[in-house]
């Protein structure tokens, strides 16, 4: 009985050895398309009339409250530029934030009738001086950045199906503006196909790339989740290059002709097109982090560990001393299956096809093995046991 139950557990430990060592083919072998995302961001300038109306100067003073159009703790890195038209007498001009007074000066006009200045950000202008009637226009202008940031930045993809790509974009400097995403010109007639979402806080997708429902900012500071869904032809073939580009365009008032800003930009390609830096080849599989897997051959490895380590054999501890030649292997062979099954845990891409995770498993099944030897459960020759200790 002891016998036959020693052959099965042999049975079952050559069965994990042989799966160690086949190479980790993937389900669909005829074809796999590795699609990568390559974000890149812009540095960019928007400016944003918010306030331009004529206004009735008074000797008493005339006050504008620019809040009502604006908010100023939205807007960093920004200034505002004061222009005054219409002007044929010297008046007092007086900009505040808050209670702070960041510009107090007497305009003279100059012989066009306009005076312009640049002013720090402010919420309120106070005019004064001799009746007459001026046109005041105040227009905020700010460096802003985008930054893009994918979850993952390949992703292994077989015919027909889908893949989501997961993004954030937060907004640095400036103030509210309308963002969209566009789809270069002729690039979807490359085939790879693609759709850009908005994630909202209640997890409802919302197209981002229609023009005339534009996302939104709050302005510096604003983060926002969204994710680019790509659909790979059904008759695609390892080795096709797909080119794909999306650019994020911001703009102050909602209008996406002259005054839109390219803020980003993000390349979906496949094989080496365009700028892509990841081959479509079959031994290019992405493995990815399993904590589950991770805290499973941690603590398997450390059990046999403890196991060779307080087990001599049927001879006692004698044979399971720092001096017996098979406590080195053991010891060695426990730190390769730690590494193996660390190793698949990692994104990595394997020049000869192998998955580590399995390769661990083998390991750990040969320990257990040697270790069935060492107790004399598992019938060896001499120089096998010998060898193991």
């Amino acid at each position: 009985m002891q016998r036959a139950r020693s052959l099965g557990i042999l049975a079952v430990l050559l069965a994990l050895v042989a799966l160690a060592v086949v190479p980790a083919i993937p389900a669909s072998a005829g074809n796999v398309v590795v699609v990568s995302v390559k974000p890149q961001v812009f540095n960019a300038t928007i400016s944003a009339v918010i306030y331009n109306q004529t206004v009735n100067v008074t000797t008493n003073g005339t006050t504008i409250d620019l809040s009502q159009y604006y908010n100023m703790s939205q807007w960093k890195n920004a200034s505002m530029i004061m222009t005054i038209t219409g002007l044929n007498t010297s008046i007092t001009v007086k900009a505040l934030a808050g209670t702070t007074t960041v510009f107090n000066g007497q305009v003279t006009p100059l012989a066009s009738g306009e005076y312009a200045t640049v002013l720090p950000l402010a919420d309120k202008i106070e005019l004064s001086g001799a009746e007459t009637s001026v046109t005041l226009t105040i227009t905020v202008k700010a460096d802003v950045t985008f930054y893009v940031h994918f979850v993952n930045t390949t992703a292994v993809a077989t015919p027909g199906g889908k893949y989501i790509f997961p993004f954030t974009v937060e907004q640095s400097g400036g103030g509210p503006v309308y963002t969209v995403w566009q789809f270069d010109d002729g690039q979807t007639a490359l085939k790879l196909n693609a759709k850009v979402y908005y994630v909202d806080s209640n997890h409802q997708l919302h197209i981002w790339t229609d023009e005339s429902h534009p996302i939104k900012t709050t302005g510096d500071g604003w983060k926002a989740n969204g994710q680019v869904e790509v659909t790979i032809p059904a008759d695609a073939k390892t080795g096709d290059k797909y080119y794909l580009t999306i650019s994020l365009y911001a703009s102050p008032t909602g209008e996406f002709g002259l005054n839109a800003q390219l803020v980003a930009k993000v390349t979906l390609s496949s094989g080496d097109a365009g700028n892509a830096s990841t081959s479509s080849n079959l031994g290019a599989k992405i493995h990815s982090i399993d904590a589950k897997s991770l805290g499973i051959g941690a603590v398997v490895a450390l059990v046999f560990a403890l196991v060779f380590m307080g087990h001599g054999g049927k001879h006692g501890r004698r044979r399971g001393t720092a001096t017996s030649p098979g406590v080195g292997i053991l010891i060695l062979l426990v730190l390769i299956a730690a590494i193996g099954l660390a190793a698949g845990l990692i994104d990595v891409q394997t020049r000869f096809n192998i998955d580590p995770k399995m390769l661990g498993v083998g390991i750990l099944a040969m320990l257990a093995l040697i270790l069935l030897i060492r107790q004399g459960t598992v019938p060896a020759p001499r120089i096998v046991r010998k060898i193991v200790g």
